[in-house]
């Protein structure tokens, strides 16, 4: 487990965490139709999704030379890249 994926587990646990703890004020926010409050819990589960889907756009700028993550996860002779048609030559 190199640097990256420790910073991604990081990063997604944090996600995890910013959706758990603002979901009561979203609730309580939409029954008291308190728009600003509202606005505010929106804003901040859209970063805790986009957090726990792994923010790529963070780990490439966190690590910018390294591939993103789904291109490390298939080996180079992944019988799944197989299954795509060969363009004719």
């Amino acid at each position: 487990m190199d640097p990256r994926d420790v910073f991604g587990i990081i990063v997604r646990t944090i996600g995890l965490l910013l959706l758990l703890s603002w979901a009561p004020l979203l609730v309580l926010s939409v029954f008291a139709r308190d728009g600003r409050g509202v606005l505010v819990s929106f804003v901040v589960w859209a970063l805790g999704a986009y957090l726990l889907r792994g923010a790529p756009y963070l780990l490439a700028f966190a690590y910018p030379g390294q591939s993103p993550d789904r291109s490390r996860s298939l080996p180079s002779g992944d019988p799944a890249q197989s299954d795509r048609p060969s363009s004719p030559t």
